[in-house]
């Protein structure tokens, strides 16, 4: 809990929201001691930002401590009540903030970003249940737009929406009549896609693309997507590798550390052979050294 309070909440107050950082200090551990399961998540959070910081913590339990965390979790989510909403969306908060270190420790198979934007899903099932406007600790992290999210609005980026070449040519690849709705989705979710690309055809702050890059999975995606991606439909794994190649852009820092080049490696293995040029953008985007190199070639699909 020390850990927790002095060095991992700070840590984790660098890349949430500033809105969100007295609950992570303050609201997070008073109710720790009330409700277990966020106790569980407190003490994985404390535990994995130890690993990343001393070399000699990694024979931590971290499975364990994780196991624990997210059995806790699903068996809180099914008695949710007014009593412990916060604590349930406390518990959601820091287990996706810590999702992609936790992965990286324990040598997770598949995905993370998938795992991530599950974890993220969750979060937003938690939005304004049980919480009056005004009350609760994580009031502030939200307005009482239903597009105003953990992570800011995604609806504020002032661009339209544009579907980046290289995806719709792999759309058009197997446009089939009973593949409407699902093309259908992932255009929409593509368009959205298009506009985060764009922040990088201009100067704009790493913290600014970094909130926006969670706010999609946040505000745009489905479960339906995230289902899709699971299933290994070689369309959404071409949206997928473009939304990993993002994260380049983010600071190698303790939570993104090796994440973007990680899973662009497990969807170029898993995708069909006949998709693999689809990516050959997002691949190169990620492989480059020169990050103004990178994001002009990035930009270069929105043309």
């Amino acid at each position: 809990m020390h850990h927790y309070s002095v060095f991992a909440a700070q840590a984790l107050s660098n890349t949430l929201d500033e809105n969100v950082v007295n609950a992570l200090k303050v609201d997070i551990p008073r109710l720790a001691f009330e409700h277990e399961f966020l106790m569980h998540a407190v003490l994985l959070v404390a535990m994995v930002h130890l690993c990343c910081v001393d070399n000699s913590a990694e024979r931590l339990p971290i499975f364990l401590y994780r196991d624990q965390a997210l059995r806790a979790l699903r068996h809180a989510v099914t008695h949710l009540s007014s009593e412990n909403i916060d604590a349930l969306r406390g518990a959601s908060v820091l287990l996706a903030a810590v999702s992609f270190p936790t992965d990286r420790w324990t040598n997770q198979s598949g995905l993370w970003v998938t795992n991530w934007m599950a974890l993220a899903l969750g979060q937003r099932n938690f939005r304004e249940s049980y919480t009056p406007p005004g009350s609760g600790p994580f009031n502030n992290m939200e307005s009482s737009t239903p597009s105003r999210g953990l992570y800011g609005c995604f609806a504020n980026l002032l661009v339209p929406p544009v579907i980046p070449s290289t995806i719709q040519r792999a759309l058009e690849m197997n446009h089939q009549e009973d593949d409407i709705q699902y093309i259908s989705t992932l255009k929409q979710v593509a368009a959205e896609l298009g506009r985060l690309i764009s922040i990088l055809k201009s100067p704009y702050e790493t913290k600014f693309l970094e909130k926006n890059i969670k706010a999609w999975a946040f505000d745009v995606i489905s479960p339906e997507f995230i289902t899709s991606v699971q299933h290994n439909q070689p369309e959404a794994l071409v949206v997928l590798g473009h939304y990993i190649a993002l994260f380049r852009f983010l600071p190698g820092s303790w939570i993104y550390h090796g994440l973007p080049q990680h899973d662009i490696g497990i969807v170029v293995d898993v995708i069909d052979g006949k998709w693999k040029d689809h990516l050959s953008l997002p691949v190169s985007v990620i492989e480059m050294d020169d990050v103004e190199d990178a994001a002009a070639l990035f930009a270069t699909c929105l043309e």
